[in-house]
């Protein structure tokens, strides 16, 4: 498979392909996993900024990470492009 570009914006995915894809989502068989980075492993949150979350809803972390990930982007936006 050969993927040229990929976007997701507030929920669509869009995929360019010469090939043709088909993408089918189980939410209720997806799982958060550990992340190895530079050989250090992190494990699933169980809590984000002092709330409790599921590590079992994955659609609803990434709900919030996307969230969180909007407004500190805006945030460093508007520190760094201020006119």
């Amino acid at each position: 498979m050969y993927i040229e570009s990929m976007v997701i914006d507030k929920g669509t995915v869009s995929i360019r392909s010469p090939q043709a894809l088909k993408i089918t989502f189980y939410p209720n068989r997806t799982k958060l996993l550990p992340v190895v980075n530079r050989g250090r492993t992190y494990g699933v949150p169980t809590s984000h900024l002092g709330q409790n979350i599921d590590a079992t809803n994955v659609v609803s972390i990434a709900r919030a990470a996307y969230q969180y990930y909007c407004l500190f982007l805006d945030g460093a936006e508007q520190f760094f492009c201020r006119v």
